[in-house]
């Protein structure tokens, strides 16, 4: 008989889930029309694939070996499709980033990206990337898994806006301790993607006074010159405009706030033509 990938789909479907009903949701069949496929292709093999006895069902001799060729087979033909689609020519690059600021890091590269701009939070981004919904996530957290690599890049600085006249202004540094009497302006939760709050306040067991969202940072600076809150924004992101006067910058603890932001993608991606571009450049040290 001719084996085909819907029957490896079958197999596969009703192992992991143990029973029809299970396997006909992840299949969008129905319960008869699975059991009906079933039959038909024992009847062809002349083998049982399954021990209906058992609750779950299990897998019997012969259904363990089309099991595992099913998972060969079918992760194989996932692989290469990717790798097709990969070749289609200005492909969009779906990217995901734990903050609004990281995608301005891309500005100099000229992908067609797809994306939400909203913030995800790291542990979440490479959830996605190995689930095939991200090509490229840009976060602090560098991965864990084998089968995710990634470049540096870019290392920076947080630093904190406060107005000329606040106490801060002058301080040799500004503590952690110090957020308490204060409003945090941010770009947008969740807090998971607020870089100082993750790394310096809670580890410090701090709590702003208050949290405040504002996505436009010309509305948040404005804010700051007012008195209604502080904002922290990286180094390189306030090197690209003139603070408005009577607004300084500080540093964020005594040791500063550093962190150094990942390019995250898979390891079978790498040779894709926008994650090349990319880390060629930076790998060869052709940095900000």
């Amino acid at each position: 008989m001719d084996l085909e990938i819907r029957h490896l789909k079958l197999i596969k479907a009703i192992a992991n889930a143990g029973n029809l009903a299970g396997a006909a949701n992840d299949l969008h069949l129905t319960p008869s029309a699975v059991s009906h496929q079933l039959r038909a292709l024992e009847n062809q093999l002349g083998v049982a694939v399954f021990d209906r006895q058992q609750k779950p069902w299990e897998l019997t001799p012969a259904g363990t070996q089309l099991f595992q060729l099913s998972l060969s087979v079918l992760g194989a033909v996932s692989s290469r499709l990717r790798q097709v689609q990969n070749l289609k020519p200005n492909k969009n690059l779906r990217v995901g980033s734990e903050c609004y600021a990281f995608y301005l890091l891309l500005q100099r590269y000229h992908f067609t990206l797809e994306a939400d701009y909203a913030p995800i939070a790291p542990e979440l981004i490479h959830q996605r990337l190995m689930h095939h919904e991200l090509d490229l996530g840009m976060t602090t957290i560098a991965p864990k898994s084998e089968k995710l690599t990634s470049c540096t890049l870019k290392q920076d600085e947080i630093r904190v806006i406060v107005p000329d006249d606040h106490p801060l202004a002058e301080a040799s540094f500004v503590p952690a301790e110090a957020f308490q009497q204060e409003v945090l302006l941010i770009h947008s939760y969740p807090l998971e993607t607020v870089y100082v709050y993750q790394h310096f306040l809670l580890p410090n067991g701090v709590e702003p006074a208050a949290i405040l969202p504002i996505p436009l940072t010309e509305v948040a600076l404005q804010m700051v010159a007012e008195g209604k809150g502080l904002l922290c924004l990286p180094d390189w992101q306030l090197d690209r405009f003139t603070l408005p006067k009577g607004l300084t910058t500080q540093t964020i603890g005594a040791q500063g706030l550093h962190r150094t932001v990942h390019a995250v993608y898979r390891n079978e991606d790498q040779n894709l033509p926008q994650l090349k571009q990319l880390t060629d450049e930076v790998l060869t040290l052709k940095t900000w």
